[in-house]
């Protein structure tokens, strides 16, 4: 009995079946073209939260035009990320925010509309298409300058910054609103530091998002005082990516600074 007897659809030769349609592509399976963009935080916008800088990058760009690729669902976000956040009431003169684009746009491109909607106080120092390696990197290092003009002679901070980087170890109590106290190691996240006529520059690492902060060097060397009445000015200068060099020797310091 043939399967047209049992009433079953009539067989086919497969390959006289109808190709299916080309399986379309998912949200998440789309090109992704990613962009860093490099930027200045100064004036009264240092006050702003990182979460506001976020929310004022997410406005900048709806109205730039540009094909921001978002996140899916009813809540649709932009797609946009800041590595390392930056303390309120700091500037900074090379920050990072990564983009995700719907289709490839130029670096000035990018860069020439993002100018024209910056507010004051933020701006554009430049726009770079990533690769997926440069895309994967991580954040290690951030370098900072701490003026205090003629607070210390310089003779005097060198001396302090030699007994600092010849130590193993320098602990500070780290205290939050409704935590017990933490106490911290900052000696291994410090790189590099070196006196300037204007005050310091201070490199250090970070590993797994987290570093020491330059007001806890200002207080193991002996300055957090002037750095709490506001004698002293902090300013994120870089944010480094990929692999810093490693220290032969945990008393040496290592890696560029800009001095």
């Amino acid at each position: 009995m043939t399967s047209n007897e049992l009433g079953d659809a009539p067989m086919t030769d497969p390959a006289e079946e109808p190709a299916l349609p080309p399986k379309v592509k998912g949200p998440a399976e789309m090109p992704r073209y990613r962009v860093r963009i490099r930027f200045s935080k100064t004036g009264p916008l240092r006050f702003i939260s990182h979460n506001d800088l976020l929310r004022l990058w997410d406005r900048m760009l709806r109205r730039t035009g540009l094909p921001i690729r978002s996140s899916e669902g009813f809540h649709q976000k932009t797609r946009l990320s800041s590595p390392l956040s930056l303390a309120v009431g700091l500037e900074a003169m090379e920050e990072i925010i990564d983009l995700e684009f719907t289709r490839p746009c130029s670096a000035e491109e990018v860069a020439e509309l993002v100018k024209a909607e910056a507010p004051d106080g933020l701006g554009i120092v430049s726009a770079d298409i990533l690769s997926v390696t440069q895309a994967r990197q991580q954040v290690t290092q951030v370098e900072y300058a701490c003026e205090f003009a003629s607070l210390f002679p310089k003779t005097e901070v060198e001396g302090r910054l030699l007994e600092l980087m010849t130590s193993s170890s320098r602990i500070v109590c780290r205290q939050a609103p409704g935590k017990p106290d933490r106490h911290v190691d900052i000696r291994p996240f410090i790189d590099n530091i070196a006196a300037t006529d204007r005050g310091l520059v201070i490199l250090l690492h970070v590993r797994g998002g987290t570093t020491a902060r330059p007001q806890e060097v200002l207080q193991v060397l002996g300055l957090g005082d002037p750095y709490q009445t506001g004698q002293v000015a902090i300013t994120r200068r870089r944010v480094i990516m990929g692999t810093p060099p490693k220290p032969t020797d945990p008393s040496a310091a290592h890696g560029p600074l800009a001095v």
